[in-house]
């Protein structure tokens, strides 16, 4: 089947997002959401962030989907008191993370946490504001655009992993500490960081490239 992707827990779905609206896959795609996502990404202003949050939302569905036999339509998505979103009636948990121009989706049988990002200019200097000084002085110090990335990104998986949002400071834990760093992957990929934090050590090579052009061959 052309619209069969394998579902598989503790890898890492990886996808590069282009430019380009194809407005009447957008809207195919579009109506196997909720209602309420609907509304979220049509109230979205630039097309990519629409796509990016369609996307992963349908490769969300479609794995799920594949991987507890049930239709979309049965799917119950929920969301803890934080905000960090799970699936009604399955122990699979699942997170989520997307930059200009790519999205990166995990599945694991235990909490999990991803984070992705491009790396640009920055001024290092504002990690003063979010960082340790452990990790400061290590930003500082290597003088990189991606080293500063490389802690933001730890820090957005550690946070998503624990699941209670904005209720962590991000200068309340520090990423290169054993405790946290033991759990840890972090890797660059095409252009982008990615960090992924879980109870089990994410194992890199537990990579699915995907082609944008799959979401054309996605039905329900």
């Amino acid at each position: 089947m052309k619209n069969y992707i394998e579902f598989k827990t503790n890898f890492l779905y990886y996808m590069s997002i282009e430019n380009n609206f194809d407005q009447d896959l957008y809207y195919r795609l579009l109506a196997f959401c909720d209602k309420d996502k609907q509304n979220r990404i049509n109230s979205m202003r630039f097309n990519i962030d629409k796509k990016l949050s369609l996307y992963s939302d349908i490769l969300i569905r479609k794995l799920l989907c594949n991987a507890i036999n049930i239709k979309n339509k049965e799917l119950q998505f929920y969301k803890n008191k934080y905000g960090k979103p799970f699936v009604k009636n399955t122990s699979i948990n699942y997170n989520i993370s997307h930059t200009h121009n790519a999205l990166v989706v995990i599945f694991s049988e235990s909490e999990v946490g991803v984070d992705i990002e491009g790396i640009k200019d920055v001024d290092i200097k504002i990690a003063k504001k979010y960082y340790t000084e452990e990790e400061y002085n290590y930003v500082i110090l290597k003088n990189s655009n991606q080293h500063f990335y490389e802690i933001w990104t730890k820090k957005e998986a550690f946070v998503k992993y624990v699941g209670n949002g904005l209720n962590i400071s991000f200068k309340s834990f520090n990423t290169l500490s054993d405790d946290i760093n033991c759990n840890m992957t972090t890797f660059l990929l095409d252009k982008y960081l990615i960090s992924v934090y879980g109870k089990k050590k994410f194992d890199r090579k537990n990579l699915i490239r995907l082609k944008e052009e799959f979401m054309k061959e996605i039905y329900f």
